[in-house]
């Protein structure tokens, strides 16, 4: 029986041990304890038992050489140790670690100041890849990393975590991944893996080092023209796949089929005289509108009508609740962004989504608006090279370095 409730004793000291925050033994288990030992002061003992007690900034188990006795002392670090033995032998640990000392702090357990927030606010990423509910929140966080001696956390933006954020060498050492794609090092390839599953699609793996070899594609010589969203013609649906295997392992999006037949393509004037179509799309002026008309024929579509001068309406509430577009522009609200979106869609120009709620962080009012994307190492598409630029310099704080994977959208 005596034998027993030693164990248990010992099972107590060493759960108490594990818990970065004040763990209360059971009364009769410790008072066990320390019937069922005589030792010094501190806990120390010739017939010491072993007992494995976790160092307070990583996961491995250190032997430490103490009494299963709970009398709690309170370290500088801001954790409850069982006793003085405890502490002592994980504070010699972190110096032999380069890592600062552990002092007694206070006898008993430290006492445990919860960290109250209200419910409510705006989310923020965290430089952990956590959502945290609000900013007080992440500094409750950072208040416990500070005691336990890690690095704090940063806000890598507002609204939650889209993906996993990764930080790779620029190194170039290429490896041909098993989506046909060419990385600069397998880093960056793993880093892809994990933005495509984040995002429910199939993870990469390495196929072979080097980069992937580029295949010949053979079509047959018929001739049944399509139209391609790249604005070509291509002589048959081959073709087209051709093209797209090339876009695959340049890491380009694939061309999409826009009607059957030759493209048509008109020179319109570039003057903005926008008209309001009978489909609530505006056209630039009665030329482009002349044009989409002449595609329609080819795709036996009636015809489309003006409906008013100007760009057909969009109505939205007054109410500001602001959003960050992709274009790094503020929008009022979301409704105002569907508005940009519509507006875009009639001009033929690519739709933008919200990166963040809140306002933009940064103002890159001086790039080119030519849609180029590339997809940058924290998972996001931006417009251009010069977006990515842009917002790498006004987020140089955010706790890793922002780069472009490949070229095309994320």
């Amino acid at each position: 029986m005596h034998g027993d409730m030693k164990t248990l004793a010992v099972l107590v000291i060493l759960a108490a041990s594990l818990q970065p925050y004040p763990v209360r033994a059971d009364s009769s288990a410790a008072a066990a304890a320390s019937s069922s030992s005589s030792s010094s002061g501190d806990g120390s003992s010739a017939s010491a038992t072993a007992v494995a007690v976790a160092t307070t900034s990583s996961s491995a188990h250190i032997p430490c050489n103490c009494d299963p006795v709970y009398r709690p002392v309170c370290g500088s670090d801001g954790i409850t140790y069982s006793n003085v033995c405890i502490l002592r032998c994980i504070s010699e640990h972190n110096v032999e670690n380069n890592r600062p000392p552990i002092h007694v702090k206070s006898l008993g357990e430290c006492p445990h100041t919860p960290c109250r927030c209200a419910l409510g606010g705006e989310p923020l990423c965290g430089s952990d890849g956590h959502t945290y509910g609000n900013l007080c929140l992440l500094n409750c966080e950072n208040r416990r990393r500070e005691l336990i001696g890690l690095p704090p956390i940063k806000v890598v933006h507002p609204g939650a975590c889209r993906i996993p954020v990764c930080i790779c060498p620029e190194v170039i050492i290429p490896v041909c991944g098993t989506d046909g794609r060419t990385y600069k090092n397998v880093c960056i390839l793993q880093c892809v893996s994990r933005i495509n599953q984040a995002n429910g699609r199939p993870p990469i793996r390495v196929k072979k080092a080097g980069e992937c070899a580029v295949e010949n594609c053979s079509c047959p010589l018929n001739k049944d023209p399509i139209c391609a969203s790249d604005g070509n013609t291509y002589n048959n649906q081959c073709e087209l796949r051709c093209q797209n295997r090339k876009r695959q392992q340049l890491g380009k999006p694939p061309l999409t089929v826009q009607y059957k037949g030759k493209c048509i393509n008109c020179h319109c004037p570039k003057i903005y005289a926008p008209v309001c179509a009978s489909n609530d799309v505006t056209f630039a002026n009665t030329c482009a509108l002349d044009c989409e008309n002449r595609r329609r024929r080819q795709q036996n579509l009636p015809p489309l009508t003006i409906e008013s001068r100007g760009v057909c309406p969009c109505i939205c509430p007054l109410v500001y609740d602001p959003v960050c577009g992709t274009d790094d522009r503020t929008y009022g609200n979301r409704c105002q962004l569907r508005c940009e979106n519509k507006r875009r869609t009639d001009l033929g120009l690519p739709r933008i989504s919200v990166a963040h709620r809140g306002r933009c962080i940064c103002d890159c009012w001086y790039c080119p608006r030519w849609y180029a994307p590339v997809c940058g190492s924290d998972g996001r598409t931006y417009w251009n090279r010069c977006w990515l630029n842009c917002n790498r310099g006004c987020n140089s704080d955010i706790g890793y370095r922002l780069y472009v994977l490949y070229d095309g959208p994320c």
